[in-house]
């Protein structure tokens, strides 16, 4: 029988899940959609010009290895319709910080180093969203295809998102309620049930 050591039978599996997500994952990162803004969730971050913004997650534990999903939902609470512009990429222009127990910034997987955020702005890829007046659009990104969450551990997640200045020219930012995200390691994984297991 062939023996698989767990530290790289995890990889493998982490690798196959995020394969497997490859064709839809990209597509989930710079689509939106508009949904119903009576969005269940208590992390909605301060009202900026009439805009507000949370990051939510199916759930708050999860093993090595499983898809994690972070939805980002921009909605507008104003009385007038509004357009959010990308100069660059959606999944280039959100600021998702996440810390580690150690309040450490969680380094960038080699997916996440070549697809850095903060890229020079491209005039002629200009993208527009439409907002319209008490709705909501929302934005998905595979928070460990750019991250490196391979560690147990709670790490807490923070999004930012730039908006256009003020008449004043001071910068304006939109920011979410942070969320925790609990990953439980290689030795809760191969416990856990429903696992497979390698020997």
């Amino acid at each position: 029988m062939f023996k698989l050591h767990k530290t790289s039978a995890v990889v493998l599996i982490l690798a196959y899940l995020l394969q497997s997500a490859d064709s839809t994952a990209l597509a989930q990162q710079t689509s939106s959609s508009s949904v119903s803004p009576s969005i269940q969730s208590d992390g909605w971050g301060p009202i900026v010009h009439s805009l507000q913004m949370s990051a939510q997650v199916n759930q708050s534990k999860y093993y090595a290895g499983e898809l994690i999903l972070l939805k980002v939902y921009i909605k507008n609470i104003g009385t007038e319709a509004t357009n959010l512009v990308f100069v660059v990429p959606p999944e280039q222009a959100f600021d998702i910080n996440i810390k580690d127990n150690n309040g450490k910034s969680v380094p960038l997987t080699l997916w996440g180093k070549t697809h850095q955020w903060g890229a020079h702005p491209d005039p002629f890829s200009v993208q527009t969203v439409p907002l319209p007046t008490s709705t909501s659009t929302m934005f998905q990104f595979v928070l460990n295809r750019q991250y490196d969450l391979t560690l147990d551990g709670t790490y807490l997640v923070t999004v930012k998102y730039p908006l256009p200045s003020s008449a004043s020219n001071a910068p304006t930012q939109l920011v979410s309620e942070s969320v925790k995200v609990e990953i439980q390691g290689q030795d809760a994984l191969f416990s856990h049930p429903g696992s497979t297991t390698f020997r």
